[in-house]
């Protein structure tokens, strides 16, 4: 083509200068009469003839909801129940009531035992989001002592939830900590003291608390020995 340069064509069928066709609509017998805009419809709807080609590179229109067929849209409500996996592994698989899972997205500290609080009280309705969607209410918080170290304060008790949340923000301001991840465990040193309070490991991508921790520290050493 003299016009465009490309090949199998002339300037006489030449699209960038007599236009391009009008695109097909379909799927008129499953209910659905819009135009399909994307690049498979294009090429499909339009086979070469006699070696012709033509160049379908046009901007597509973004899809909306109105382009899903209704069996569409259930596969995509199915993937997006399905990517609810971690959350349910969070509260679900770890261990015992006694478990306490680190939780960088909390912003306070929550616990569905009562029995694990002491020093409880009563304190105005706190709307708590669950996990599954649900809303529920806390009324009462207290405290948890989780090691001779580490006491965790203001806990909520939120009676439907399944496992014992901290708040890593509330844990390390509260007691005046630092935390280190790495892929295997983590460790908690208080700032002042430099000594270290508290060490968990990770267990099915979650951060779950060692309660029974010994420490040995080793004053003016960055090492430290510790055992469970």
């Amino acid at each position: 083509c003299t016009h465009c340069g490309r090949p199998n064509h002339d300037v006489s069928r030449c699209y960038k200068l007599h236009g391009y066709p009008d695109r097909p609509t379909v799927g008129r017998d499953r209910g659905c009469g819009r135009t399909l805009t994307g690049r498979s419809a294009s090429v499909s709807a339009h086979p070469t003839q006699s070696g012709a080609s033509f160049d379908d590179s046009g901007p597509s229109k973004p899809l909306s909801i109105m382009d899903f067929t209704p069996e569409m849209l259930q596969r995509l409500m199915s993937i997006v129940v399905s990517s609810k996996t971690p959350t349910e592994k969070l509260c679900g698989t770890v261990s015992s009531k006694h478990s306490w899972l680190l939780d960088s997205g909390a912003s306070q500290h929550m616990t569905g035992t009562v029995s694990l609080l002491s020093n409880i009280r009563t304190i105005p309705p706190c709307s708590i989001g669950l996990p599954n969607g649900d809303r529920t209410l806390a009324i009462q918080c207290g405290d948890v002592r989780l090691t001779s170290l580490l006491l965790l304060t203001n806990v909520l008790y939120v009676p439907s939830l399944t496992c014992n949340l901290i708040s890593i923000s509330q844990m390390l301001c509260s007691n005046n900590c630092m935390a280190v991840f790495n892929n295997s465990n983590y460790f908690l040193q208080d700032l002042q003291t430099r000594r270290m309070i508290g060490q968990g490991v990770e267990h099915e991508g979650v951060y779950v608390l060692c309660q029974s921790v010994s420490v040995n520290v080793t004053h003016g050493s960055s090492s430290f020995n510790l055992w469970h």
